[in-house]
């Protein structure tokens, strides 16, 4: 929508205030995800931080160079729909403050995508030489260590001088990167876990875990060529959803998984990316991305399930943690190969893309998940194919996606979802799914309650409303079923999510936003029956977040967060609350900067956890959950010695006021406390 009468102050403009707001929205998705959240908080800031360097000229990129505006959540698919439309309406952007003629765009949109794009009326980047793009792009070298200093159970020594855990507490993390714009990246990454060995016994070749990738793009034939570890996405995700993005969370206009097809792999997650080579090829309107992936991958073999007359040895789990600590982690660290390879071919016009992909997966031996009646429809055996069908269509001010797929034991997944601007003030978003209980994929990252689209069926509706300069109303609600048993569920049950954020902006320095969640779901009763039955599990939470520029060297932000818990079964209301203190000092020209934090907690116990994001030295996440009584706080040093070399200081402690004991299994801290330090180093040449 319009917005010319209102001024953007770029002064006043913060990068990192718009990057730590996209993590807290990825935070309350990680509740859902599980670990997939750390993977995608990492990719969200490689993202960010590079955009930040190398904003995207408005005028020269194409549609696919735009993606990552709405990977990184700075816009919805509709908005970036409405940008595409209006340039081969009205023809190049004259000026950058030319966004609040785009229809959909608000002064707060267009302020926290400004640090990242730009108006440049020359050809710059895109048609750089080849000499320029291998000698002229930016490269650099990070390296960071990290260690929890109290001693854990696993470090322990018994009286052969063994522990449990066979390497140090150290985490050590390296890599490499060099990249030109959006045209050219490669680069190493190298990660060793706490616990893990480094150049010794089960790993005599140093690190853990290696990845490393080349990726490049051009405008003819060969549209993007992807070599060593990268990431493939189609459509909604119900096949290929790597990446971030396309789920709820308080950015409720966030339904579309939109992006690029094809990217380079730059994370630390061991499962989750495809090792091989990839291309996409282009001709006219067409494009199809044909992919092979050959990895091994942690599988625990049971040799107790023979069931065929090869006497084949199945496994009972494929391991994605990435851990290698233990003798019995180390035994199941690349015991089998997982093979990958399929297609996606697109159809791209001004206004409609119509795609179909098709995915197969071969591993050398077979999988047998634990029997158990809620996973008996759970994938097992050596092989996996995948086919799906997949559109999004924009006209005028309404986008239409979806998505239908089918893997070959006869599993289905429907996914359809529509978003609009009903007016100037007001946009709203709508998503069915229904997935059935037996659909099976093993990449899938789709629009759904739980971490898997399979045994779900739910209706998701949303609103996005501006009622008055500088307020913004943003809800949903979504109600859902899944018609099959499920974990810790022994029937069929169903669920309710609501969520309410006001945010107001009295000025260009200071936002506040009151936010209200409230879940309900069914879980199996805790109580001790011959016959399990469901009881409704009802949590919700009430936050309080404020954040301001109290001068031009120091940023605050506080909040203040209470949750309620309670089941059918309990006699009273369990409660906990968490707030906090931020004081960022940063000055132009003076090369050291200062983070700090302190915040108490008082919660009766886990399910009344409450989880908040936090700062941390770049390229790093920390993403605690609080339960019990006790205080946080840590402190962040930036000391900039050069233009070339960064470095980064963090230490942080939780202190526990209701336990003896921090932590569980081999990392049980015997102490009231947990205490952590980073240490990182960026060099850039």
């Amino acid at each position: 929508m319009a917005a010319s009468a209102q001024v953007i102050d770029t002064s006043q403009l913060n990068r990192q205030g718009a990057l730590d707001d996209a993590k807290e929205v990825l935070l309350q998705q990680q509740e859902q995800q599980s670990e997939d959240g750390e993977n995608n908080l990492e990719e969200l800031e490689d993202a960010l931080m590079f955009l930040a360097k190398h904003p995207l000229d408005l005028n020269r990129a194409g549609d696919e160079e735009l993606n990552p505006l709405v990977e990184t959540g700075l816009m919805n698919e509709l908005q970036l729909k409405e940008l595409v439309s209006y340039r081969r309406l009205f023809g190049p952007f004259v000026s950058i403050y030319e966004l609040q003629a785009v229809p959909g765009l608000s002064v707060a949109d267009i302020t926290r995508v400004l640090p990242y794009v730009r108006v440049v009326n020359q050809i710059g980047d895109y048609n750089a030489p080849l000499r320029r793009l291998l000698t002229q792009g930016d490269a650099s070298l990070l390296v960071r260590y990290q260690r929890v200093l109290e001693p854990q159970d696993g470090y322990a020594k018994d009286t052969l001088g063994h522990s449990k855990y066979l390497g140090s507490p150290d985490v050590l993390y390296a890599r490499f990167r060099y990249a030109f714009g959006t045209r050219l990246s490669y680069g190493v990454t190298m990660q060793k876990d706490a616990g893990e060995q480094f150049f010794k016994g089960t790993q005599p070749h140093g690190f853990d875990f290696y990845s490393a990738h080349l990726f490049f793009r051009t405008n003819r034939l060969f549209k993007a060529v992807a070599v060593g570890d990268y990431q493939v996405k189609e459509g909604q995700g119900l096949v290929l959803g790597s990446g971030i993005g396309g789920r709820k969370s308080a950015y409720v206009m966030q339904v579309v998984k939109g992006g690029r097809t094809l990217k380079p792999y730059t994370g630390a997650n061991e499962y989750l990316f495809f090792r091989g080579a990839a291309t996409t090829l282009g001709y006219k309107r067409f494009e199809f991305t044909p992919f092979f992936s050959y990895k091994n991958v942690d599988a625990r073999l049971d040799t107790t399930f023979v069931v065929n007359e090869e006497g084949d040895v199945f496994t009972s789990s494929i391991g994605q943690d990435g851990y290698h600590r233990t003798l019995s982690e180390v035994a199941k660290k690349n015991s089998i190969t997982q093979m990958d390879g399929g297609g996606i071919l697109q159809y791209n016009s001004q206004n409609l893309t119509v795609g179909a992909s098709h995915v197969r997966t071969a591993f050398s031996r077979a999988i047998q998940p634990t029997q158990s009646t809620y996973n008996q429809y759970r994938f097992s055996g050596k092989r996996l194919a995948n086919t799906s069908l997949f559109y999004s269509y924009h006209f005028g001010n309404v986008l239409l996606f979806g998505e239908g797929a089918t893997s070959d034991n006869g599993g289905k997944a429907f996914l359809q979802g529509l978003m609009t601007s009903l007016s100037q003030r007001v946009d709203a978003a709508i998503v069915y799914r229904n997935f059935s209980k037996d659909y099976q994929s093993l990449y899938a990252n789709a629009f759904a309650e739980s971490t898997t689209p399979d045994n779900e069926r739910g209706l998701y509706l949303a609103l996005s409303i501006k009622p008055y300069t500088g307020f913004t109303l943003d809800v949903y609600a979504d109600r859902y079923t899944k018609p099959w048993l499920s974990f810790l569920r022994d029937a069929p049950s169903r669920g309710t999510d609501y969520l309410g954020r006001l945010t107001w902006q009295p000025n260009k320095r200071t936002i506040l936003y009151a936010q209200y969640k409230n879940e309900t779901q069914q879980q199996n009763s805790t109580a001790e029956n011959k016959i399990d039955f469901l009881v409704n599990n009802n949590k919700q939470n009430l936050r309080f977040n404020l954040s301001t520029k109290a001068s031009p060297f120091l940023t605050l932000a506080s909040r203040a967060e209470a949750v309620w818990y309670r089941t059918d079964e309990d006699a009273k209301m369990r409660q906990g609350f968490l707030a906090y203190q931020d004081v960022e000092f940063k000055t132009l020209g003076v090369p050291l900067s200062l983070t700090l934090r302190y915040a108490v907690f008082n919660t009766d116990d886990y399910d009344t956890r409450i989880y908040t994001y936090e700062n941390d030295v770049l390229y790093a996440y920390s993403i605690p959950s609080f339960s019990g009584r006790g205080a946080r706080y840590y402190a962040i040093v930036r000391y900039t010695v050069n233009r070339h070399l960064d470095v980064w200081l963090r230490g942080a402690q939780t202190a526990y006021r209701d336990r003896t004991e921090v932590g569980s299994g081999n990392d049980v801290i015997r102490g009231t406390a947990k205490t952590e330090v980073k240490v990182e180093a960026r060099l850039r040449f």
